[in-house]
């Protein structure tokens, strides 16, 4: 797999320039492919100085939190541990799979 997202344009109209190209082995567990561009993507969102606009209920202390849920995830798919999880029941699991779930309801409020 090779991604290349290149810069903004300086005319804010423009589209950025992206590039993604997969190997036929990336499609054999896509799941941990994509988890492999957005582990450390997450990482370094939560480094940046940023302003989180969520839900009324969530405050910017609690994203920290949240992200870490996150990043633990993806983390575990990253490395393919994951492959018993789907019927085991362990704090391990459950853990895993409150990231998963806290990254589809927090996927569109990833911006600053």
């Amino acid at each position: 797999m090779k991604v290349n997202i290149g810069k903004y344009k300086k005319d804010n109209n423009s589209r950025k320039k992206v590039k993604v190209e997969f190997d036929g082995e990336d499609f054999y567990s896509l799941d941990s492919t994509l988890a492999i561009i957005i582990l450390p993507a997450l990482k370094q969102f939560k480094d940046i100085k940023y302003k989180y606009v969520l839900d009324k209920e969530t405050e910017d202390g609690m994203m920290t939190d949240i992200l870490d849920k996150m990043i633990y995830s993806f983390e575990i798919y990253a490395k393919h541990e994951n492959c018993g999880m789907y019927w085991e029941k362990s704090e391990k699991a459950d853990k895993f799979f409150e990231g998963l779930e806290l990254f589809g309801k927090y996927y569109t409020s990833l911006w600053y």
